[in-house]
């Protein structure tokens, strides 16, 4: 039995060896293969391959199409791009390490994304895409991407086990984490401590001498929430948190590369803007309420302008120069995407511009349509008084003496710009 055992792995590598290549291509893909697939290899053939070797190429590369698996399969001028379980037949693989062709030609890619198209043509080369058109529409698989785990709505849980009554639902979960881990939490941290790390947390600031006698000295069981509610209504505390908003909006008051004295770069009213965040903070102004106000002020409160300095929020975004070339207003564009996105939904939605998002269900006419609401746009320096000298579109000649905020255009759908190249136009999208 012993030497049975022994030869086993001998024997499992010639059957290997012994299954026809055509075996493993006639195979259906495994759900694995496929998430491999989606996951490793169909992202890499979109950024780096569909330009010169796709339907949508301009001029078709090699006669080489890799956007269906058949053409990838039957190749070329060259011969077979891809032979499922062949690593040393399949020329796109050659082409990729640059031993024969060099794909793609400005760069070699990096050494584990290579490895990973090998392992997927030795796994047989699962490939989900059928027919002989490639699909107009995006090759995101909307099923899975709708079980996504960060797109579930939030979900209340049991306590876990161990929690002691009183204690805090989220001090509860870390606690039974730190246990299971083997780990000891924490005492609870003295007076003294407790006072500056609140403080700090909700003003930014240190506690005084006195404010810190002063809670020494309570006994009382509403200390504590005393002096919570204290520093939430002290002005520190939006001026706190103001902070970590506008670093999220990407606040400034210049633009940072000002040559000379030219002051076009500069926002002197941004202030305005700030300000207003601080006071929303203040006020307790609920975070729904925060964020409508700061895209459609002027749609929801037209009647109260002091209200549209919120749209700040997109009004204070970068200016480049040559301000009237389409690639600079594209970026433009893009860095609004960026913030809103970002800023608002935890997304990555500005990575689009170039590409179907490799990792989020995000097309690029998700990113288009976004695109085109905000090229639909100006920013727009609103005179704050009737008597304040004006332009002939309207802007107050002084910025001091306007509100700087963002106003409608003519609506506009932006066109697809292939490879995020705005000098070149694909479909158009509809603004959504």
């Amino acid at each position: 039995m012993k030497v049975c055992l022994q030869l086993m792995p001998f024997l499992g590598a010639w059957v290997a060896l012994a299954t026809p290549v055509n075996a493993l291509a006639d195979e259906p893909p495994s759900a694995a293969g496929i998430e491999f697939f989606e996951s490793r290899i169909r992202p890499v053939l979109i950024e780096h391959c569909y330009e010169c070797h796709s339907g949508s190429a301009r001029s078709l590369k090699g006669g080489l199409r890799l956007d269906l698996r058949e053409t990838s399969r039957r190749g070329g001028e060259s011969g077979p791009a891809i032979v499922p379980g062949d690593q040393a037949g399949s020329l796109l693989l050659s082409a990729l390490r640059h031993e024969s062709f060099q794909m793609p030609p400005e760069r070699k890619l990096p050494d584990e994304v290579i490895s990973d198209f090998a392992r997927w043509i030795a796994m047989g080369a699962p490939d989900p895409r059928e027919g002989d058109v490639a699909p107009t529409t995006s090759s995101i698989r909307w099923d899975s991407a709708r079980e996504f785990w960060a797109f579930q709505p939030p979900q209340r849980q049991p306590l876990p086990d161990e929690a002691v009554e009183g204690q805090n639902r989220l001090d509860a979960f870390i606690v039974a984490e730190l246990r299971q881990r083997a780990l000891i939490p924490n005492p609870p941290a003295d007076r003294r401590t407790l006072i500056r790390r609140v403080t700090f947390d909700l003003t930014g600031l240190p506690p005084t001498p006195d404010e810190v006698a002063a809670f020494l000295a309570d006994d009382s069981p509403e200390a504590y929430p005393r002096l919570v509610e204290r520093l939430l209504s002290s002005p520190q505390y939006g001026e706190r948190w103001a902070r970590l908003w506008l670093d999220l909006m990407r606040y400034g008051e210049d633009q940072a590369h000002i040559v000379g004295n030219d002051r076009s770069l500069c926002y002197p009213n941004a202030y305005r803007y700030r300000d207003w965040v601080i006071q929303a903070l203040n006020a307790d102004m609920g975070y729904d309420e925060f964020l409508r106000r700061q895209l459609a002020a002027d749609l929801l409160l037209p009647d109260q302008p002091a209200e549209h300095v919120a749209l700040g929020f997109i009004g204070l975004g970068p200016k480049y120069y040559r301000r009237n070339a389409p690639e600079v207003m594209a970026d433009e564009w893009e860095d609004r995407v960026d913030v809103v996105t970002r800023g608002v939904l935890g997304l990555t939605v500005a990575c689009a511009r170039c590409h179907d998002h490799k990792y989020d269900p995000i097309t690029m006419a998700d990113y288009y349509g976004l695109a085109g609401v905000f090229a639909s746009t100006e920013m727009f320096n609103r005179p704050d008084f009737e008597t304040v000298e004006v332009n002939d579109k309207g802007h107050a000649k002084d910025p001091e003496q306007a509100t700087h905020i963002v106003r409608d255009l003519n609506p506009r759908d932006l066109a697809i710009f292939p490879r995020g190249d705005a000098t070149k136009e694909g479909p158009p999208t509809p603004r959504r």
